[in-house]
């Protein structure tokens, strides 16, 4: 009964070892370059920039309010304030 449990236990041993390496290799932490361009290619990457411009120029437009009416006006923003 001795023997078996001690390979039963050796091979636990090499299994969580296994584990615990793997892990390891998994877990290393990424730097930001490895990250940057990764979805260059991607269409929804192409649609995401162009939203993002699409949105920028029309803070600009609006004076920094955005195209969402419930912002208001910087004037009725100060009288909330204020009041």
């Amino acid at each position: 009964m001795d023997e078996t449990l001690t390979k039963r236990i050796e091979v636990l041993e090499t299994e969580v070892s296994g584990l615990k390496t793997a892990i390891e290799r998994r877990a290393a932490p990424k730097d930001w370059q490895s990250t940057v361009g990764r979805f260059r290619d991607s269409e929804h990457y192409d649609e995401a920039l162009r939203l993002g411009q699409s949105w920028r120029k029309r803070q600009r437009k609006d004076g920094g309010r955005g195209a969402d009416p419930r912002h208001g006006s910087p004037e009725r923003a100060r009288r909330r304030i204020t009041t």
